[in-house]
């Protein structure tokens, strides 16, 4: 009885044994998988974020921190003339996807601000 008992207990046991000594490697696989999966995410040159913010500024004046505006502020928007900005900075070489995509939200948000 003893032998039949110790041979059950070793048939549900061996699959637990030889599990344990792959489950490092799996998980390790698994952050492998992980790692892989994640996506680099470019960043926007001072050069397009100046000019994002220069576009902005027109677009909409009352965006702009009250720290930051200048003597001179101007509150008037003039949606145009940030349309022209934005059109001219698409029309540039070197624009990464990320910054062509930041330029074609601010566009949309323009042509919104116009009300024809």
């Amino acid at each position: 009885m003893k032998r039949v008992l110790l041979l059950i207990c070793l048939v549900f046991a061996a699959p637990i044994a030889f599990d344990i000594g792959s489950a490092p490697a799996a998980a390790e696989e698994a952050s492998k998988k992980k790692k892989k999966d994640t996506r680099r995410m470019p960043a926007i040159t001072e050069r397009t974020y100046k000019a994002l913010a220069s576009a902005q500024a027109l677009i909409d004046p009352e965006s702009i921190a009250e720290e930051d505006r200048k003597k001179n502020w101007d509150p008037t928007p003039r949606p145009r003339e940030g349309i022209q900005v934005l059109l001219d900075m698409l029309d540039k070489r070197g624009l990464n996807s990320y910054e062509a995509a930041q330029i074609w939200n601010l566009l949309a948000f323009a042509y919104y601000t116009i009300e024809d």
